[in-house]
């Protein structure tokens, strides 16, 4: 069980990074989850009092509910998931809840040691991100429906919600 101190230590960095880039409300909710909507795409920043990890998390949208669509699509998961080659190391996932594609990179807190260092991991994070939504969006565009876009998506917890 991690206390709170791993709370308080990336809040610290977000609470710079929003005075950095003039997002003062940066920082985690009351369930550990700070959302940024970047380019119209949803990221979300966790860190939880029961979680030694730090979660960065990105929403795909849903993913085909055809059979064969679906079939082809988890193929491709599969494929893009082994050793971390075509996701930067991320993994790619469905929420078997929400049928939801999902990808996210987690990091051991005690290893985040300053803001600039948590700046460059959720750069990083979003630039693999995109280039992962685009890849699936071309690998499953030819010939079958594409993951919904996912700018509609709403953060879950949405008292922690920013647009930058």
């Amino acid at each position: 069980m991690v206390d709170q101190t791993g709370q308080t230590k990336i809040n610290s960095f977000l609470r710079q990074l929003g005075q950095d880039y003039n997002l003062p409300f940066m920082k985690l909710d009351e369930n550990g989850v700070c959302s940024l909507s970047v380019d119209g795409h949803l990221y979300s920043i966790v860190q939880t009092h029961d979680s030694p990890w730090l979660l960065l998390h990105a929403d795909f949208g849903h993913a085909p509910s055809a059979e064969a669509s679906k079939a082809a699509l988890l193929e491709k998961l599969l494929e893009w998931n082994f050793l971390g080659k075509s996701t930067r190391g991320a993994t790619l996932s469905l929420n078997p809840d929400s049928h939801r594609l999902t990808f996210h990179m987690q990091y051991l807190t005690e290893q985040v040691n300053e803001a600039v260092q948590l700046n460059n991991l959720l750069d990083f994070f979003i630039e693999s991100a995109t280039q992962t939504r685009e890849q699936l969006v071309d690998a499953i565009g030819s010939g079958h429906k594409a993951p919904s876009a996912s700018t509609t998506a709403q953060p879950a917890h949405p008292s922690s919600f920013m647009r930058v």
